[in-house]
């Protein structure tokens, strides 16, 4: 099951292939993903993607499946909506993480702020840096953020990473509060570890 948050709240939860057919909508609203793909590529795409998933399922039924709660790493290290700009570049510094999940005060996730997005709100000024004067984190994510559930396959984790270009995907409980993170760096760590070693896209 995965869902999209944003700063509107959660806005989207279903399984894998209903996120397929909101695809569209969600790659207008993000010109820059996979922006070198048509749209009658991308619908190719998915559909040989699920086809191939549902094919691997059914010839290897005995093979155990792998969720999202067993790798993810927790704590989640997040950023709060009402953190000023300058304050989430010092924890960017301190964890030399290139993307955080963003929540509110119940810990519910509203957003993800990469530090390429946190840098166009510096100035420069000869040789000092400023940031933007006034601006929160809440003022600066733009972005609608996918998750997934703590039971979800790490196949079909493996596939929205690939198809939506994301290094992480925040693991979001029934109650909208973050719980994990699954990266592509925890997957790659699962399969290398796996017997007998299985690659799937």
């Amino acid at each position: 099951m995965f869902a999209i948050y944003s700063k509107r709240g959660r806005t989207f939860r279903d399984s894998l292939e209903q996120l397929h057919l909101i695809r569209e909508k969600y790659l207008s609203d993000n010109p820059n993903i996979n922006q070198n793909v048509s749209s009658s590529q991308r619908s190719n795409l998915s559909g040989k993607a699920i086809s191939a998933y549902r094919e691997m399922i059914n010839l290897k039924k005995q093979e155990p499946v792998i969720h999202a709660f067993q790798l993810m790493t927790q704590p989640v290290k997040t950023l709060h909506a009402n953190m000023h700009v300058l304050e989430a570049q010092t924890v960017f510094q301190e964890t030399g993480l290139q993307q955080l999940p963003v929540i509110d005060s119940n810990n519910h996730i509203v957003g993800q702020l990469s530090i390429k997005d946190l840098l166009k709100f510096i100035i420069i000024d000869g040789e000092t840096m400023h940031y933007v004067e006034g601006k929160k984190v809440s003022d600066i994510i733009e972005n609608d953020v996918i998750t997934a559930d703590p039971v979800t396959d790490i196949r079909r984790l493996a596939q929205v990473m690939q198809e939506y270009k994301l290094a992480a995907i925040p693991i979001v409980n029934i109650t909208d509060e973050i719980v994990g993170i699954v990266s592509r760096g925890d997957i790659l760590t699962t399969l290398s570890r796996s017997q007998p070693l299985i690659i799937w896209s």
